[in-house]
């Protein structure tokens, strides 16, 4: 119930402070100290957003602010035993993001003591990502991540098909096809392969060359 109340608040409409400015989507936050709108009596909650590989990009709610006259922030932080994470809707709820500047008056590390972000010479770390900016829209960041892991392991698992989801995504058809068809000779029975290849072609006026 706590946690239904937590979320409820998150999303509510609220003020906006001139400090912050809301105008970020989750998204564009990732790895981010982030505020949400105040409620009806100034205050913001916040929290770091993160890459959970199992839940996708997540909230680590970490308690509330207010801000005084003065500007300076004045934190309530919750228990390190209560301390909520919240997976993240597909919405447009827009949050602020924390000027690095005002962390330590929020008595926040920069990056959380806590947080694992995994090994940057893995193609997994760059596949992660790029499959979840490719699931929230967001293909030419997403490729850009794909990209450096096919560089370091081109046959890392589905990494074929999110990379050619993401050019199909930016309408570059002679490129997912390029990938597409390098990965069916490695495996030709591939289904989820198989399916993007189809509709790379039928995008790029080729259907005559779909396999059945």
């Amino acid at each position: 119930m706590k946690k239904l109340v937590i979320i409820a608040v998150l999303f509510a409409n609220g003020l906006t402070a001139q400090e912050l400015k809301f105008d970020n989507r989750f998204i564009e936050s990732l790895e981010k100290w982030v505020a949400f709108a105040p409620d009806s009596t100034g205050t913001h909650p916040f929290g770091f957003i993160f890459l959970d590989e199992m839940a996708g990009l997540t909230l680590h709610y970490t308690g509330t602010f207010t801000i005084d006259k003065t500007g300076t922030y004045h934190p309530e932080l919750m228990a390190p035993t209560k301390v909520a994470r919240i997976r993240l809707p597909k919405n447009e709820t827009k949050v602020a993001h924390l000027p690095d500047n005002k962390l330590p008056e929020l008595k926040v590390a920069a990056q959380p003591d806590w947080l694992v972000r995994g090994d940057e010479t893995e193609a997994g770390f760059y596949y992660n990502r790029g499959y979840l900016h490719n699931a929230w829209g967001e293909c030419q960041k997403a490729l850009d991540f794909l990209v450096k892991a096919d560089k370091l392991d081109p046959k890392y698992p589905r990494l074929a098909v999110e990379l050619a989801y993401s050019y199909n995504c930016l309408e570059r058809y002679a490129d997912a096809l390029k990938v597409l068809e390098r990965a069916l000779k490695e495996s030709p029975d591939d289904s989820y392969v198989t399916k993007e290849y189809i509709y790379s072609l039928a995008r790029s006026k080729q259907p005559d060359k779909a396999k059945t």
